[in-house]
């Protein structure tokens, strides 16, 4: 089998085959072939090792696109499963800290806020789109990102909203001891989007490769 070692596209169609080719011939040159500037292509072929419960050789390559990227989302959490697998428990406990990563809070919204009108607006909203079945949201819709649009409506939530999370940033300090809240952010991006799902439907557990910090309100 050859696959493109630039594309990191190929890696992942490479981990996606079956799972009775794990131990054979394709996987055993992955971490050689992977292109090793690229943290996605190093994290999907670790993933491929991992398939083939090589726990050594996927370690590796989890550490290297850690190297490449440092807070690289999808390489922390599959990481994670693989310390554990590998009877790492203690390394699993380090990586997922529940406790120190998750938070609740309240957030209130400025006196006179119609939530009924809001959640009215969010829900026939024209950009609604119905999510296919092998997604995170298989029986649901999605709205573009909020972050721009000009509704006022929704303009005096996002407002709320983003001051909150400003106000979280101010009060995180940098955790030398954790690879992904060693450092944080001094900028960034909003993607805040509008999920509506049918009656006693839930999203998919699934992560936010490009996110330092997801919510849901």
């Amino acid at each position: 089998m050859r696959t493109t070692p630039t594309r990191w596209q190929s890696y992942k169609n490479l981990s996606d085959e079956p799972e009775s080719w794990t131990k054979q011939s394709p996987y055993r040159g992955v971490r050689q072939r992977s292109n090793p500037t690229q943290p996605t292509s190093t994290s999907i072929s670790a993933c491929c090792f991992q398939k083939g419960q090589n726990w050594d050789s996927a370690l590796t390559s989890f550490n290297e696109t850690l190297t490449q990227q440092r807070w690289h989302v999808p390489a922390l959490a599959t990481k994670a499963v693989n310390q554990h697998e590998a009877g790492d428990d203690a390394a699993t406990t380090s990586l997922l800290d529940m406790d120190g990563l998750r938070t609740l809070q309240e957030l209130s919204l400025p006196d006179g806020t119609d939530v009924q009108a809001l959640g009215d607006l969010l829900a026939n909203h024209s950009s609604c789109i119905w999510e296919r079945s092998d997604t995170t949201t298989p029986a649901g819709a999605q709205r573009s990102n909020l972050a721009k649009d000009t509704d006022p409506t929704i303009g005096t939530f996002l407002t709320t909203l983003k001051e909150k999370i400003e106000s979280y940033f101010r009060t995180k300090q940098p955790d030398p001891g954790h690879p992904f809240t060693a450092h944080i952010p001094e900028s960034w991006d909003y993607g805040i989007w509008a999920t509506i799902l049918d009656q006693d439907r839930h999203q998919d557990p699934h992560l936010h490769p490009a996110a330092w910090v997801s919510g849901v309100y």
